[in-house]
């Protein structure tokens, strides 16, 4: 009834009835404590629901369920997902009633495809709307419509699928008279209808929809369909007069006005209005910039993904002639993506010209990839040319890449076609600009974090990996690279090495060849100067209070979790500190100055067959050279620890010649190419790659 003060008052008379030996009583009077805070203050809400858990543990499993739910909506809602994971299996794990297992199997099919890891996703929501289905739960609209999302973000034949589960979710929410619910279906099954280019069929779902919108939020939805609709068709007055429309409605939310001006923008540009479309595409990228002023550097990425709001200026600069231009506003994307402060076009800027001059000194090239979902760009920069180049659309790129990839996981990729055909299409394009020996640095954009450049097959008489041409770093801005030249005091200290952590749970087993590799590691760098910390003693807080910041090396050897969307709940995987805490995640590894010349993350990425598509474990990586670290090792894919020592050892026996890092690593990675061995597969030596930053 919005009566606060009441609610509270009568919490506060409970809690004095309650005996002090009753624990139950007053897990029960937390966690409606925290049940009545969840809307209004939910940093209020996550205390009261923990501490309702713990008073319930071992006591009240159904209290204890409910609160650790929650724990992890609260978590939820602050966009913590990985967090919000573990107290969710928590409380699935607790309890056998089905109203619980179905909210926790929903929530944690939302917290994964919310990290990309959209086949989990998809696994958990399927769970929780059979559960729903079989209890008559109304929930299972909210489960079908989760997974409906889950499906339209990956591609093949899953799009299909997509449709089968708002299809229905819309039969549901119809039945149960769910307006709101009814309308985003119709607007999700709108839009897979046009990313098919089936118009009619779009149109059908449209007016289905326009008949409910009068009453719901969905009014945006349907305009926004109609609009699109009516650009497909050529329709360029009433898509313009749609378009216009749409900002000025109140319930309009910023990425949904942003993505309209955007739009207008590209109505323009079919009209051959360039001026006003280069004036509205800027007023759309504006309007982005000031919503994202707002959010926390964590959370832009995941705001970015919903609208893709430079995409269209940067293919209408490129049809202008503008390339310059246009990858200026592909760095200024992807600055304002990860940097706090970064809402000023004119900020980002770059001479192209001064880049040459610094590239000549070490016969370095840049390869900038910029994907689009109707076309991709490659700027390729050399110490004497600079020049543009159209590739296919993300989608087909996803395809290609997603069937290399499998052949590297099966082994299978010796004098691959699909590799040939990823270089063909990849590299290819600009190879007479980048000669055998050249120092390369890729930027790459969405799909390509997934890849290891390395890895393509340079097609012709003889077929080779595109490592034995020429030597590979990535770097995930222009920013970066212009950066990497300025080293700073090396540290007193050599080698920080921390690894080989006791077994948390059965998802991150012990890698059993971990101790080898540090008893290698701790040879090469005997003495005073060096740090070993293992075993029980390798926790989060171990590697904080180790004072990271004096070493030159920092080395790890554990497992890493990745997270797409938001790279700051990336992870690494050590022993349980006093608190339970076991993940060192990104946001707090940015908390902690480095100098070190390198940190190694020599993990499994992920556990099991987990396996993500897109910027991946580069969310670790970009925390440690935020932290202040020149440049990063670390890992695209889970491999057999067996063959990572020897690499290791290699490595920094390449590094103690005086080889720079990515000198160093090719040199141990081409051991294994040409070692004739089962492990001159790339899926042995080519899930470590360099990033480098600082």
């Amino acid at each position: 009834m919005g009566k606060i003060d009441k609610s509270m008052a009568l919490l506060s008379e409970a809690e004095q009835l309650i005996p002090g030996d009753q624990r139950s009583w007053a897990a029960e009077l937390e966690f409606v404590h925290a049940d009545c805070r969840v809307l209004t203050d939910s940093a209020g809400a996550l205390t009261h629901y923990t501490k309702a858990a713990q008073l319930a543990q071992g006591r009240d499993a159904f209290t204890e369920a409910n609160a650790l739910l929650g724990v992890g909506y609260v978590l939820l809602n602050d966009r913590h997902y990985d967090e919000a994971i573990d107290s969710l299996s928590r409380a699935f794990s607790l309890t056998d009633y089905p109203s619980i297992k179905q909210k926790a199997l929903g929530n944690l099919g939302y917290c994964y495809a919310q990290l990309g890891d959209y086949k989990r996703a998809i696994d958990y929501s399927m769970q929780a709307a059979t559960i729903a289905a079989e209890t008559g739960n109304s929930d299972q609209k909210k489960w079908l419509l989760d997974l409906g999302l889950a499906y339209a973000a990956l591609p093949g034949d899953y799009p299909g699928q997509a449709e089968l589960q708002y299809r229905a979710a819309l039969a549901l929410a119809t039945r149960l008279k769910d307006e709101d619910t009814a309308g985003k279906c119709l607007h999700n099954l709108a839009q897979l209808a046009l990313a098919d280019h089936d118009l009619d069929k779009a149109e059908q779902y449209w007016k289905q929809e326009v008949a409910i919108a009068q009453t719901t939020s969905s009014n945006t939805d349907s305009s926004f369909d109609e609009a699109e609709i009516a650009f497909a068709r050529k329709d360029f007055a009433r898509a313009e007069q749609l378009f216009k429309s749409i900002p000025t409605n109140p319930k309009t939310s910023a990425v949904r006005r942003s993505s309209a001006q955007e739009h207008l923008g590209a109505v323009y540009w079919a009209e051959n209005k360039a001026p006003e479309a280069d004036q509205m595409f800027r007023q759309g990228i504006r309007t982005a910039e000031k919503a994202m002023a707002e959010f926390r550097p964590e959370h832009r990425v995941s705001f970015l993904d919903q609208e893709q709001f430079f995409e269209g200026y940067i293919r209408f600069l490129v049809a202008q002639g503008k390339t310059a231009q246009a990858l200026q506003l592909a760095e200024h994307a992807r600055l304002l993506a990860k940097v706090a402060g970064v809402t000023d076009e004119a900020k980002v800027h770059f001479d192209i010209t001064a880049i040459q001059s610094r590239l000549k000194k070490n016969k370095q090239t840049i390869l900038d990839y910029q994907l689009t979902n109707d076309e991709s760009f490659l700027w390729v920069i050399t110490p004497s040319q600079f020049k543009v180049f159209t590739l296919p659309a993300h989608r087909e790129l996803y395809t290609q890449i997603a069937a290399y990839n499998r052949e590297i996981q099966d082994r299978n990729t010796e004098n691959s076609a699909a590799g040939k055909k990823l270089y063909t299409t990849l590299i290819q394009p600009a190879e007479k600009l980048i000669p055998k020996g050249s120092r390369v640095t890729i930027i790459p954009s969405k799909i390509l974090y997934g890849i290891n450049f390395e890895t393509l097959v340079v097609p012709g008489d003889v077929p080779h990996y595109w490592i034995e041409d020429v030597e590979v770093q990535v770097a995930n801005s222009i920013a970066r690279v212009e950066s990497s030249g300025s080293r700073k005091p090396k540290p007193v200290k050599e080698l920080l090495l921390i690894g080989a952590p006791v077994e948390v749970n059965k998802d991150f087993p012990v890698l059993r060849n971990a101790a080898n590799e540090m008893r290698r590691l701790e040879k090469r760098f005997p003495g005073n100067g060096s740090k070993s910390i293992s075993s029980q003693a390798a926790t989060p807080n171990g590697y904080l209070s180790s004072h990271p910041e004096e070493y030159r090396f920092i080395h790890f050897v554990t497992h890493g979790t990745a997270s797409e969307t938001v790279p700051m709940e990336s992870a690494i995987i050590l022993s349980s500190d006093a608190g339970s805490a076991y993940k060192l995640y990104a946001r707090d590894i940015v908390k902690v100055p480095l100098h070190a010349d390198l940190v190694t993350i020599s993990a499994c990425y992920g556990a099991g067959t987990r396996w993500y598509q897109s910027e991946g474990i580069v969310g670790l990586s970009w925390a440690f050279l935020r932290a202040g670290a020149h440049q990063v090792v670390a890992g695209l894919w889970e491999v057999d620890d067996a063959t990572t020592p020897e690499l290791m050892d290699n490595f920094y026996a390449e590094l103690q010649k005086g080889k720079t890092a990515a000198e160093a690593l090719r040199t141990a990675k081409l051991k294994m190419v040409y070692s004739k061995t089962l492990y001159a597969n790339p899926f042995y030596w080519a899930s470590l790659q360099l990033y480098t930053g600082q």
